[in-house]
């Protein structure tokens, strides 16, 4: 039922079939209270004014008392912008959304016929939902690569609300000043070097780099190319394998990178711009070393280090939270780990370049008299 209070109307919903009221009035006219855009639910008899009897004039009063001052959630809080298959937009949604369109795409649609609201819904919106009704009617979640697509997308979209959770977060005075004192060695005047590594596996691996990137007309082309294809560190491969500006300790200054001291003692003694013209041993692998330049860091007081400390402060507060959510989801749905199926899987052809220690056997070839003695090949002896 229509119910108009003031200059407002609200709904109320019947309870029974309509035809059980034979007379039912198009809009009933209250006082205005101070209730606005509200939706009620009761039983209400609903009767024209004049044809009410008197023993239902009370019921009658009371059940619309009951459906004006007993409110619930509105109804244009609940209006969906548009449904597609299964999929609803609420008007919260699409606003939230449109909000976050950018200006030349809004100022795009506003050129065509289309309203702001028109373009959005229809060239935004309803595609979306089209192609999620398209991607589920050919059985793509069942695919184990969309599944992990769809798996990495949560577990970035939570690292990004934890972090927005972290910005409210304060790191104490008391904290970056025990940091600080902890680490004062690094905030004091040194020495860095800005150094560019390609980590390979043996030394004549390492000294056929040397050479080709020594010779090369462009040199650090060459040195980048070779580092995405070649070295061993994929963590800095992918930028040429820059290290930053290393200190005598090992650190660098991005937080994530440290190496060897031996890198450093042996950078020193080269000069700037110098590719090492030898390999330096670093973990069982051999190191190649282009010494780009030398930085002479000033010392930092607290007052100028603060900023910094703070910032990693959180990274690693960042890091611990991540790994107490893991370790608490961990313990309450891991269940049934199994070892046996991965028993059986071949793991030289899973990760060649990483096994090398284990050989396969070779089968002994047998050799017969006339013919030439076997010769030692790439697949065993031919």
């Amino acid at each position: 039922m229509r119910i108009a209070i003031g200059d407002q109307t609200f709904f109320a919903h019947l309870r029974g079939h309509p035809a059980s009221y034979p007379y039912v009035p198009k809009t009933l006219a209250l006082p205005p209270p101070e209730y606005r855009h509200k939706t009620c639910s009761c039983s209400l008899f609903l009767l024209a004014p004049g044809k009410v009897p008197k023993r239902l004039l009370l019921p009658t009063c009371f059940s619309v008392f009951l459906a004006v001052f007993s409110p619930v959630s509105s109804v244009a809080q609940n209006h969906n912008v548009v449904t597609v298959g299964r999929q609803q937009l609420s008007e919260e949604e699409f606003e939230q959304r449109l909000q976050k369109v950018p200006f030349l795409q809004k100022q795009r649609w506003t050129e065509s016929k289309q309203t702001l609201a028109e373009g959005f819904l229809h060239n935004v919106i309803i595609p979306e939902f089209l192609f999620q009704q398209a991607a589920e009617s050919k059985g793509l979640l069942k695919r184990s690569d969309v599944r992990r697509h769809i798996q990495e997308i949560y577990r970035a979209q939570l690292l990004n609300v934890m972090q927005q959770e972290m910005q409210t977060e304060r790191v104490l005075d008391d904290s970056v000043l025990a940091y600080w004192q902890e680490h004062k060695s690094a905030f004091e005047s040194q020495e860095r070097l800005l150094l560019w590594r390609i980590l390979a596996n043996t030394r004549e691996e390492a000294q056929q780099v040397i050479q080709a990137t020594r010779q090369a007309s462009n040199r650090e082309k060459a040195w980048k190319e070779t580092a995405r294809s070649l070295s061993q560190d994929k963590a800095t491969s992918e930028r040429g394998g820059n290290l930053g500006a290393i200190g005598p300790d090992g650190q660098s200054d991005e937080v994530t990178v440290r190496v060897n001291q031996e890198l450093y003692q042996a950078a020193l003694s080269g000069t700037d711009g110098e590719i090492l013209p030898e390999p330096v041993l670093e973990n069982g692998r051999y190191a190649v070393i282009w010494k780009r330049a030398t930085l002479r860091v000033a010392a930092q007081p607290l007052a100028q280090a603060a900023p910094g400390i703070r910032s990693l402060l959180l990274r690693q507060q960042m890091g611990k939270n991540v790994k107490n959510v893991l370790a608490s989801l961990r313990e309450k749905l891991v269940r049934n780990v199994s070892y046996e199926p991965l028993e059986g899987l071949d793991l030289r052809a899973l990760l060649p370049s990483l096994i090398t220690s284990v050989k396969p056997p070779q089968a002994a070839v047998p050799q017969h008299q006339g013919l030439a003695s076997p010769q030692p090949s790439a697949r065993g002896l031919r």
